[in-house]
């Protein structure tokens, strides 16, 4: 009895893990993983340094959970801007915490203040196909100040589908990819802006590239994978 047991529990973890790897197909997921992302305005002038780090990957019920910090340092200022969000694998479903779409300029535009984020989980498949229909989100942001609410900042991501299937080349490699497009409202008090945006996704690292539209389609900022540290 005891044999049949232990056979049955290696059974499910050795499921379990691989289950895990193949969710975590298009992020990284070893701890101490470290990516480092260098940030460019419209004009190509870099506007930050962040590094994405695994913290930790951990088991919770049937779910795989993987825990990252962000530590981003804006190129006008001494401060770092640390958060955190996290991406978990449930159901074979790997979802994505809407707080790593936050914007580090959020919490350097109010400092001293306390940001409160709440929104819905990303869906991203593990085996993405070009013209696949994506689900889309949404990410509310409170600013609080001394308890007292100051503003809230919604924003709501729709039309989300894979693209195509491209090759990037950075300073961290060359890439094959995976691009995933989709359109953007964000409101801001009683200000209401729209535009799109592309994400460029490659196994094991996640982001290598990720581009923002304003309404008419001109690029605003973009992002690239600069370093792989770890």
């Amino acid at each position: 009895m005891k044999k049949i047991i232990l056979v049955s529990f290696l059974a499910a973890f050795i499921s379990l893990n691989l289950f895990s790897q193949d969710c975590f197909k298009y992020f990284p997921s070893d701890e101490g993983t470290s990516l480092e992302y260098t940030s460019y305005d419209n004009k190509d002038k870099p506007t930050a340094i962040t590094l994405r780090t695994v913290l930790d990957k951990r088991n919770s019920g049937d779910s795989v959970i993987v825990d990252y910090q962000v530590a981003s340092t804006p190129t006008n200022a001494d401060t770092t801007i640390t958060y955190k969000y996290k991406i978990a694998c449930v159901d074979d479903k790997l979802l994505i915490d809407m707080t790593s779409y936050m914007n580090s300029s959020t919490y350097s535009s109010y400092p001293g203040m306390d940001i409160e984020v709440d929104g819905s989980d990303l869906e991203m498949p593990s085996n993405p196909t070009a013209g696949q229909a994506l689900a889309g989100g949404d990410l509310v942001v409170r600013v609080i100040n001394n308890g007292m609410p100051m503003i809230t900042i919604t924003s709501k991501i729709y039309n989300r589908k894979v693209a195509a299937v491209e090759t990037i080349t950075t300073s961290a490699g060359t890439f094959e990819t995976v691009k995933i497009t989709y359109d953007m409202d964000v409101t801001m008090g009683f200000i209401k802006t729209k535009g799109s945006a592309a994400e460029w996704y490659s196994e094991d690292y996640g982001i290598v590239k990720s581009e923002n539209y304003d309404k008419k389609g001109k690029i605003t900022s973009y992002e690239i994978l600069t370093k792989i540290i770890n």
